[in-house]
């Protein structure tokens, strides 16, 4: 649906080097971070894809777009038929990254540069596409690669195998959000690790994304089999969200839910919202 009007830059390069924080497990690969997030002032960025196999893989990438409809049903834009998700404003346009593919040998380690050029009459608010990361066969990649330098090289028709998208956002001038934790609950569902789930609703106004981190307490110990990091696009008003906890065994008569603004978020660390647990 969405093209890329820019060409790929001609830098990048291959790096054997160890990253630290918080990555995304792409079944061959690691990437870090699991999503970059441009301020008004921020004009570069780096995302690492770190091969952990034993295995030469090869990647191509790409722009994908996925939205959210306004009660926060995620909304792929891929698709044939898709249904208009009037807000969403994709960053395709603004944002150029580079290489376009990459083959990595185990342990070795791309850097994908993002440059962003702003136009003098872009509009106040949030752009959003995901970065998508397809892996292909090996062959194809080197067929690939040859035909740049040689266009009468033949093709192979083969599929795609495994992708994985992660989110890149754009904001710019002016952009607001006011939030509200309306309501949690512990649902009779139980997991076959014997956890249960609480579904708790959010929503929110203004015109840029929130990213929180959800954690679940019985007083003051934390019973969420982990934190639950959660969003809401732009282009939503409200969103239901659910998280896995680990009731004692005797109960918890003092049940809340804390929602908190992810260190990816300008409102990080702060309480967005809390709320008892209706059981």
């Amino acid at each position: 649906m969405f093209k890329n009007m820019f060409r790929a830059m001609a830098i990048g390069g291959i790096f054997a080097v160890s990253m630290l924080g918080y990555t995304v497990n792409s079944y061959a690969v690691t990437v870090t971070p699991p999503r970059l997030v441009f301020s008004s002032d921020e004009k570069q960025a780096y995302l690492y894809i770190k091969n952990t196999s034993q295995e030469t893989v090869a990647y191509n990438f790409a722009w994908s777009h996925l939205a959210m409809d306004p009660d926060g049903n995620v909304v792929n834009l891929e698709v044939e038929n898709a249904p208009l998700v009037e807000r969403y404003r994709p960053l395709d346009d603004i944002v150029r990254f580079s290489p376009r593919r990459t083959i990595l040998k185990p342990g070795q380690t791309q850097r994908v540069t993002f440059l962003i050029r702003r136009p003098k009459d872009l509009q106040d608010g949030e752009y959003r596409s995901h970065f998508l990361l397809n892996k292909v066969p090996l062959e194809r990649q080197q067929v690939q690669e040859r035909a740049v330098n040689d266009p009468s090289e033949s093709k192979i028709n083969v599929g795609i195998i495994v992708s994985r998208s992660l989110p890149v956002y754009v904001r710019h001038g002016e952009v607001n959000v006011e939030f509200a934790l309306n309501s949690a609950v512990l649902t009779d569902e139980v997991l076959k690790s014997g956890a249960r789930i609480v579904r708790f609703d959010i929503s929110k106004t203004g015109n840029r994304s929130i990213i929180g981190l959800a954690d679940t307490y019985c007083g003051d110990q934390v019973i969420s089999t982990r934190s639950k990091v959660f969003a809401i696009y732009a282009e939503a008003d409200k969103r239901t969200e659910t998280m896995s906890v680990q009731v004692p065994q005797g109960g918890c008569s003092d049940m809340r839910i804390i929602l908190k603004g992810h260190m990816d978020d300008p409102l990080r660390g702060e309480i967005l919202g809390e709320a008892a647990v209706q059981q």
